[in-house]
């Protein structure tokens, strides 16, 4: 499985999405009994043909075969490999989808009010 690994900056309400060129496709594999919302999948440092990896570089991710994208919440160096723990972006990941809603919203208010019932 290849994944996309990013230097991204986004808002947390944002459905921006990298550009794939903007980052750099990685052979991995998906460590055993992982959940599609959040997944762990292993780098194996020996496969990288451009040679040192530094996680420390990235915290965005996507995969391709999924069509999600995913955020890095932490990486751990086990057995001569890099486990990457990912949280889906539901965001980006539904971006498409999410533009092609017609919504209507009925109030909206910069500051708090208690006395509107949601």
């Amino acid at each position: 499985m290849e994944i996309i690994f990013y230097a991204f900056e986004k808002r947390p309400n944002s459905t921006k999405q990298p550009m794939p060129s903007e980052g750099i496709i990685v052979p991995c594999t998906l460590k055993d009994e992982v959940s599609f919302m959040n997944p762990v999948i292993r780098v194996d440092t020996k496969s990288l043909v451009s040679g040192e990896f530094s996680p420390a570089l990235y915290n965005y991710a996507q995969i391709p075969y999924w069509q999600r994208f995913y955020y890095i919440t932490d990486w751990q160096y086990l057995n001569g490999c890099w486990e990457c723990s990912l949280s889906v972006d539901v965001l980006a990941s539904f971006k498409y989808e999410i533009g092609d809603t017609d919504s209507y919203i009925i109030r909206s208010a910069t500051d708090y009010n208690g006395d509107i019932a949601d």
